[in-house]
């Protein structure tokens, strides 16, 4: 099976970009590990886009959450079946609150 096309919303851009940027700065020991853990998560989903858990969401519709084990870090995105298509909808630590709307 071809692989899935993986495209990622503006708001998990940011917030992945942030998260890298924060443990660039405060782990140190291990500098790479969440953006390696990023670039797996999204290269498993794109061959294998059932690989994340159902979850529910106020936010999106059918989504999924693959949670990176090492770092902590949950990856939310939606499969779209006829047009072979991820899209990662949003990316937050296991620890923080649930989605909801923003205020």
């Amino acid at each position: 099976m071809a692989p899935y096309t993986v495209t990622v919303a503006p708001i998990a851009v940011a917030q992945i970009e942030a998260a890298l940027l924060w443990w660039s700065r405060n782990r140190p020991a291990s500098r790479h590990l969440l953006a390696n853990e990023v670039d797996r998560a999204l290269a498993l989903i794109e061959h294998v886009p059932q690989a994340g858990r159902r979850t529910t969401s106020k936010l999106f519709r059918d989504v999924r959450r693959l949670l990176l084990r090492r770092s902590g870090y949950h990856l939310y995105y939606q499969v779209f079946e006829a047009r072979q298509a991820v899209h990662v909808v949003y990316f937050r630590h296991a620890h923080r609150r649930p989605m909801s709307r923003p205020r």
